[in-house]
């Protein structure tokens, strides 16, 4: 199944909206927008998704992607309702059942779901996303990312909870996995989880935004350091980034447990750096491979170093986490011993866990 990854991305991008590519629609005007549906209006739906879905296979690709795009249509309009949505799905759900025993429908089938974003398609996907298949695995955390994308636009068809179970799944994921296509997906939704306004569901995003940021700090604690490093720390870096965004226009107001939990994903960057100064002075490392590894691990201690400063700290704590200079020192490790980088990265740690009641044990510099 791994090996049929790259024509499931293919999918997956042949999924991506194009609007203006459509053709006329097919269900009766204003219909997707009611808030309440009659019987005789559901059945229209299902007459419309069934009818489409039954042109959703491999063997006629061109007629699949005109079936994914017109179904996939009306899911992308702001005036789409909750009622629409549960609709659609109603209708669906047994094809999409029996859309398991083959994996195009079925990566079709989490995809389309992820947009129709209800509370049984999101709890299908968040099941799925620990499946043992990579590439349905793959496509039901996509599916997730486009459910908070959905949230964030139309009337919400997923109840708070729900959104909190997938958000927490994602993160376990992207907290343990080895594979940079699900690290990849999972930061990717997440991402999009942390976007959501909170007029969408209060509170969600702030939620999500905390947890994803526990999610990478335990990801770079135990990363191997290896020649792959700079891959599986490509998606962290890429969430630390959003992150960061999110905090500046929150203009540092986070909860305490959101801010704890990038503290502790700072001290957990400092000893990723430290782990791989001294695999380097070993010379466990090296090549062009290593190089762009040296690179992202920089980048990662920088970034990060530059999330703390947003935060409602006060100035005095504010100048001792600068005076560390962690990402200035780990620059100078690369031609010198790596002692200056090793004695700042220890001393951040140690100032954690005196000043924010973050033990020292929970940072990885042995492994």
């Amino acid at each position: 199944m791994r090996a049929n990854l790259p024509r499931i991305l293919a999918i997956v991008l042949a999924f991506v909206p194009a609007i203006a590519a459509f053709g006329q629609d097919e269900l009766p005007e204003g219909l997707t927008s009611r808030t309440s549906l009659s019987p005789s209006e559901e059945q229209a739906v299902a007459d419309w998704a069934l009818a489409l879905w039954a042109n959703i296979n491999a063997e006629t690709p061109t007629a699949a992607r005109d079936a994914r795009r017109r179904l996939v249509e009306p899911l992308l309009r702001e005036d789409t309702s909750a009622s629409f949505r549960v609709a659609m799905d109603q209708a669906l759900a047994e094809s999409f059942r029996e859309a398991q025993s083959d994996v195009f429908r079925s990566v079709n089938a989490y995809l389309l779901m992820g947009w129709l974003a209800t509370d049984r398609t999101v709890r299908i996907l968040t099941d799925a996303v620990e499946g043992d298949q990579i590439a349905t695995r793959f496509a039901a955390a996509s599916g997730l990312s486009n459910s908070f994308r959905a949230a964030g636009f139309a009337p919400v068809a997923f109840q708070a909870q729900v959104g909190n179970a997938a958000a927490d799944t994602l993160a376990g994921v992207l907290s343990t996995s080895n594979d940079q296509h699900m690290l990849d997906a999972s930061a990717k939704a997440l991402i999009d989880a942390l976007a959501m306004p909170e007029s969408a569901i209060a509170g969600f995003s702030a939620r999500a935004g905390e947890r994803m940021t526990r999610a990478v700090g335990e990801r770079m604690n135990t990363l191997p350091i290896d020649g792959q490093l700079g891959n599986r720390l490509n998606p962290l870096l890429r969430a630390m980034a959003e992150i960061r965004t999110a905090v500046t226009q929150r203009r540092g107001d986070v909860g305490a447990g959101w801010q704890n939990a990038i503290m502790e994903m700072y001290g957990r960057a400092g000893a990723l750096g430290f782990r791989y100064v001294r695999a380097e002075r070993a010379g466990q490392i090296g090549g062009a491979e290593a190089e762009r590894g040296r690179r992202t691990v920089e980048n990662t201690i920088q970034v990060a170093g530059t999330i703390s400063p947003l935060l409602r700290i006060d100035r005095a704590m504010q100048d001792r986490l600068a005076g560390f200079e962690l990402a200035e020192s780990f620059d100078r490790a690369e031609d010198g011993d790596g002692d200056e980088f090793q004695r700042s990265a220890t001393s951040l740690i140690r100032l954690l866990d005196d000043e924010f009641n973050l033990p020292s044990d929970r940072f990885n510099i042995g492994g």
